[in-house]
């Protein structure tokens, strides 16, 4: 917290005590103290960059956000020397997709509905993130 005094008055201190959660106060106006609010700024950091540099329009900044934290939860993190996901799950992630494809790259895609032979059962997109909830088959 950062010092408020709803948040340091003795009712909220005895019900942290309760739930036996520690009362860490940072200083106010200083929230690069907390962790978590570090590595947000990281991925919003992140994120800007790759939508100014691809080019891509601004209506994807949230695919383009999903996309980053993607990759920081399966990539090597400098804070702990290992990976997120890795941590959480117990078993090595796999970052195949994240090798093959990068964001806003020019991709095609199959087309079910499609009249063969007058009609390309193709189409043209644009590469966004990856399905975690598909496997590659």
């Amino acid at each position: 917290s950062d010092n408020t005094q709803s948040e340091l008055s003795k009712k909220v201190l005895q019900y942290l005590r309760v739930l036996v959660i520690d009362s860490w106060q940072s200083e106010p106006r200083r929230q690069n103290q907390n962790p978590s609010e570090r590595r947000y700024k990281t991925g919003k950091r992140m994120t800007n960059t790759l939508l100014d540099r691809s080019g891509s329009p601004a209506s994807t900044w949230l695919l383009c956000l999903f996309y980053v934290c993607f990759i920081l939860h399966h990539t090597a993190s400098g804070a702990h020397h290992d990976i997120p996901m890795t941590r959480l799950t117990g078993s090595t992630t796999d970052i195949s997709p994240l090798l093959r494809f990068y964001w806003w790259e020019d991709v095609l895609y199959h087309i079910d509905d499609s009249h063969f032979p007058s009609e390309s059962r193709e189409g043209r997109g644009n590469f966004v993130g990856i399905a975690e909830h598909v496997r590659h088959l």
